[in-house]
């Protein structure tokens, strides 16, 4: 959502929505007037929702759109061998850099062996190691499967896959009456919902995302989601590594690349997130989300042009 503006203009109280972003440099904003009266708070949500698309629409799409059309040449022109070389590639990266996010202490190089040969690295953490066997075990069946919807109890299923070999208790599980855990998201000062209410709010996000994946564009719906799978954390651990599989299984399941998060951005990202949960205004992540998902995968336009 964007930022709910207060105005007083000759002694008149004007509400509006904006979006403050740069642009060559130079500051720039989109607006859109709410009048003198401050919308009902669900009207309110819902015209939010709106601008926040139309935002995504004018600033991302027609790029992202340029990319995807590169992107699909790509993927037509391979032959078949390589297409599973170059996702199995992209997979150890992804799963060295999300596990990296989140503290792993495996080396690229490390984690290529691991993956690649079976050779353990010597003198690093068995639970790191395990977990990122683990996780690049879920990333293979995410993008081998033929499932093109998210369930609730997928999300499950992919994160007891991920670890139940190093802690079982905790594994597939939300937070919930089996769990009734609070916890905090590291240094941030977000607090997420009780333990008594993720899995209402994991089914209110699980209804938003089947009420709107075949009307939002599958790169929105991918930040959104992701966004507010955080916000959520309905796991006890491994919400971060288990919402980027996540937000990677609706790129590739609509035929949009992936996107790897480097780990040099995680100040970056960990900021985008706070601002949004904090102000819960989800497009400040989406606006950081889209402009380094440009970034990251411009390379399909080089390659072409």
């Amino acid at each position: 959502m964007g930022n709910l503006t207060k105005r007083n203009i000759n002694k008149k109280i004007f509400y509006a929505l904006t979006y403050n972003y740069r642009e060559d440099n130079l500051p720039k904003r989109i607006e859109r007037s709410l009048g003198s009266k401050k919308p009902p708070l669900l009207e309110l949500e819902l015209i939010q929702d709106k601008f926040d698309y139309e935002v995504f629409q004018l600033l991302w799409l027609e790029t992202i759109e340029q990319i995807q059309k590169k992107h699909l040449i790509h993927i037509k022109k391979y032959p078949k061998g390589l297409k599973s070389k170059e996702l199995r590639q992209f997979g150890i990266l992804f799963t060295h850099n999300t596990s990296k996010i989140e503290g792993s202490t495996l080396s690229y190089r490390d984690t290529q062996i691991l993956l690649d040969e079976g050779i353990t690295p010597s003198s690093k953490p068995i639970s790191d190691v395990v977990e990122t066997q683990q996780h690049m075990k879920v990333y293979e069946i995410m993008t081998q499967s033929k499932k093109k919807v998210l369930k609730l109890d997928l999300i499950k299923e992919w994160h007891k896959i991920q670890f139940y070999r190093t802690d079982s208790s905790m594994a597939g599980k939300f937070r919930g009456k089996e769990l009734p855990y609070n916890v905090k998201i590291g240094n941030s000062k977000y607090k997420p919902p009780g333990w008594e209410k993720v899995e209402s709010e994991m089914m209110k996000l699980n209804l938003w995302y089947m009420q709107n994946r075949n009307k939002l564009h599958p790169v929105y719906l991918s930040a959104k989601f992701h966004c507010w799978f955080i916000a959520i954390h309905p796991f006890i651990d491994g919400n971060g590594r288990t919402g980027r599989l996540l937000m990677n299984f609706i790129l590739h399941k609509n035929n949009y690349p992936m996107f790897d998060i480097d780990p040099k951005q995680k100040t970056q990202y960990f900021n985008a997130e706070e601002r949004s949960m904090v102000n819960q205004n989800y497009l400040h992540f989406i606006g950081w989300y889209c402009r380094n998902y440009i970034k990251y995968t411009k390379k399909y336009l080089k390659f072409f042009d």
